[in-house]
């Protein structure tokens, strides 16, 4: 269990896992980062492939970011603000490489725990040109860590 889930959106079945865990309680909150700024939390609990649940009320939408970066500086700024200690970071198993990358840059060890909570990749992730595009971000971003562009 954690105190917060921090979903990535992007990929089909990242958000109805995270609910899931929200569901058996096995967070308090749940910020979902990279949403679509015109989108609300009507929306999302609309969406088919979302079952919707009254007693999910703990979601909070994070619509500034538009890379895994911003994902990350504003995500961490919710979970201050949400007072959460420890929190699950949700997102494909392609793309986890480079989120754990950017989480962790920006990761205060003393104040949270981050743990990685994959989800399958979609099966336009796993396409051939997709997993190249990921690794290409994966390398990019790690160019730019090394150096020192964020």
């Amino acid at each position: 269990n954690a105190d917060c889930g921090v979903v990535l959106t992007g990929g089909k079945g990242r958000l109805r896992w995270a609910l899931e865990i929200l569901r058996k309680g096995r967070i308090q909150h749940l910020i979902i980062s990279g949403a679509n700024p015109e989108t609300h939390l009507e929306d999302v609990i609309s969406w088919p492939d979302v079952i919707y649940n009254p007693g999910l009320f703990n979601i909070h939408l994070e619509s500034q970011s538009q890379t895994t970066y911003g994902n990350a500086q504003n995500s961490y700024l919710m979970l201050e603000k949400l007072q959460c200690h420890s929190f699950f970071l949700i997102t494909s198993q392609t793309h986890m490489p480079r989120a754990l990358l950017t989480f962790s840059k920006h990761h205060k060890q003393d104040q949270f725990t981050l743990i990685p909570c994959s989800v399958p990749a979609s099966e336009s992730e796993t396409q051939t040109f997709a997993l190249l595009s990921e690794v290409g971000k994966l390398l990019f971003y790690r160019f730019l860590f090394a150096i020192g562009f964020f």
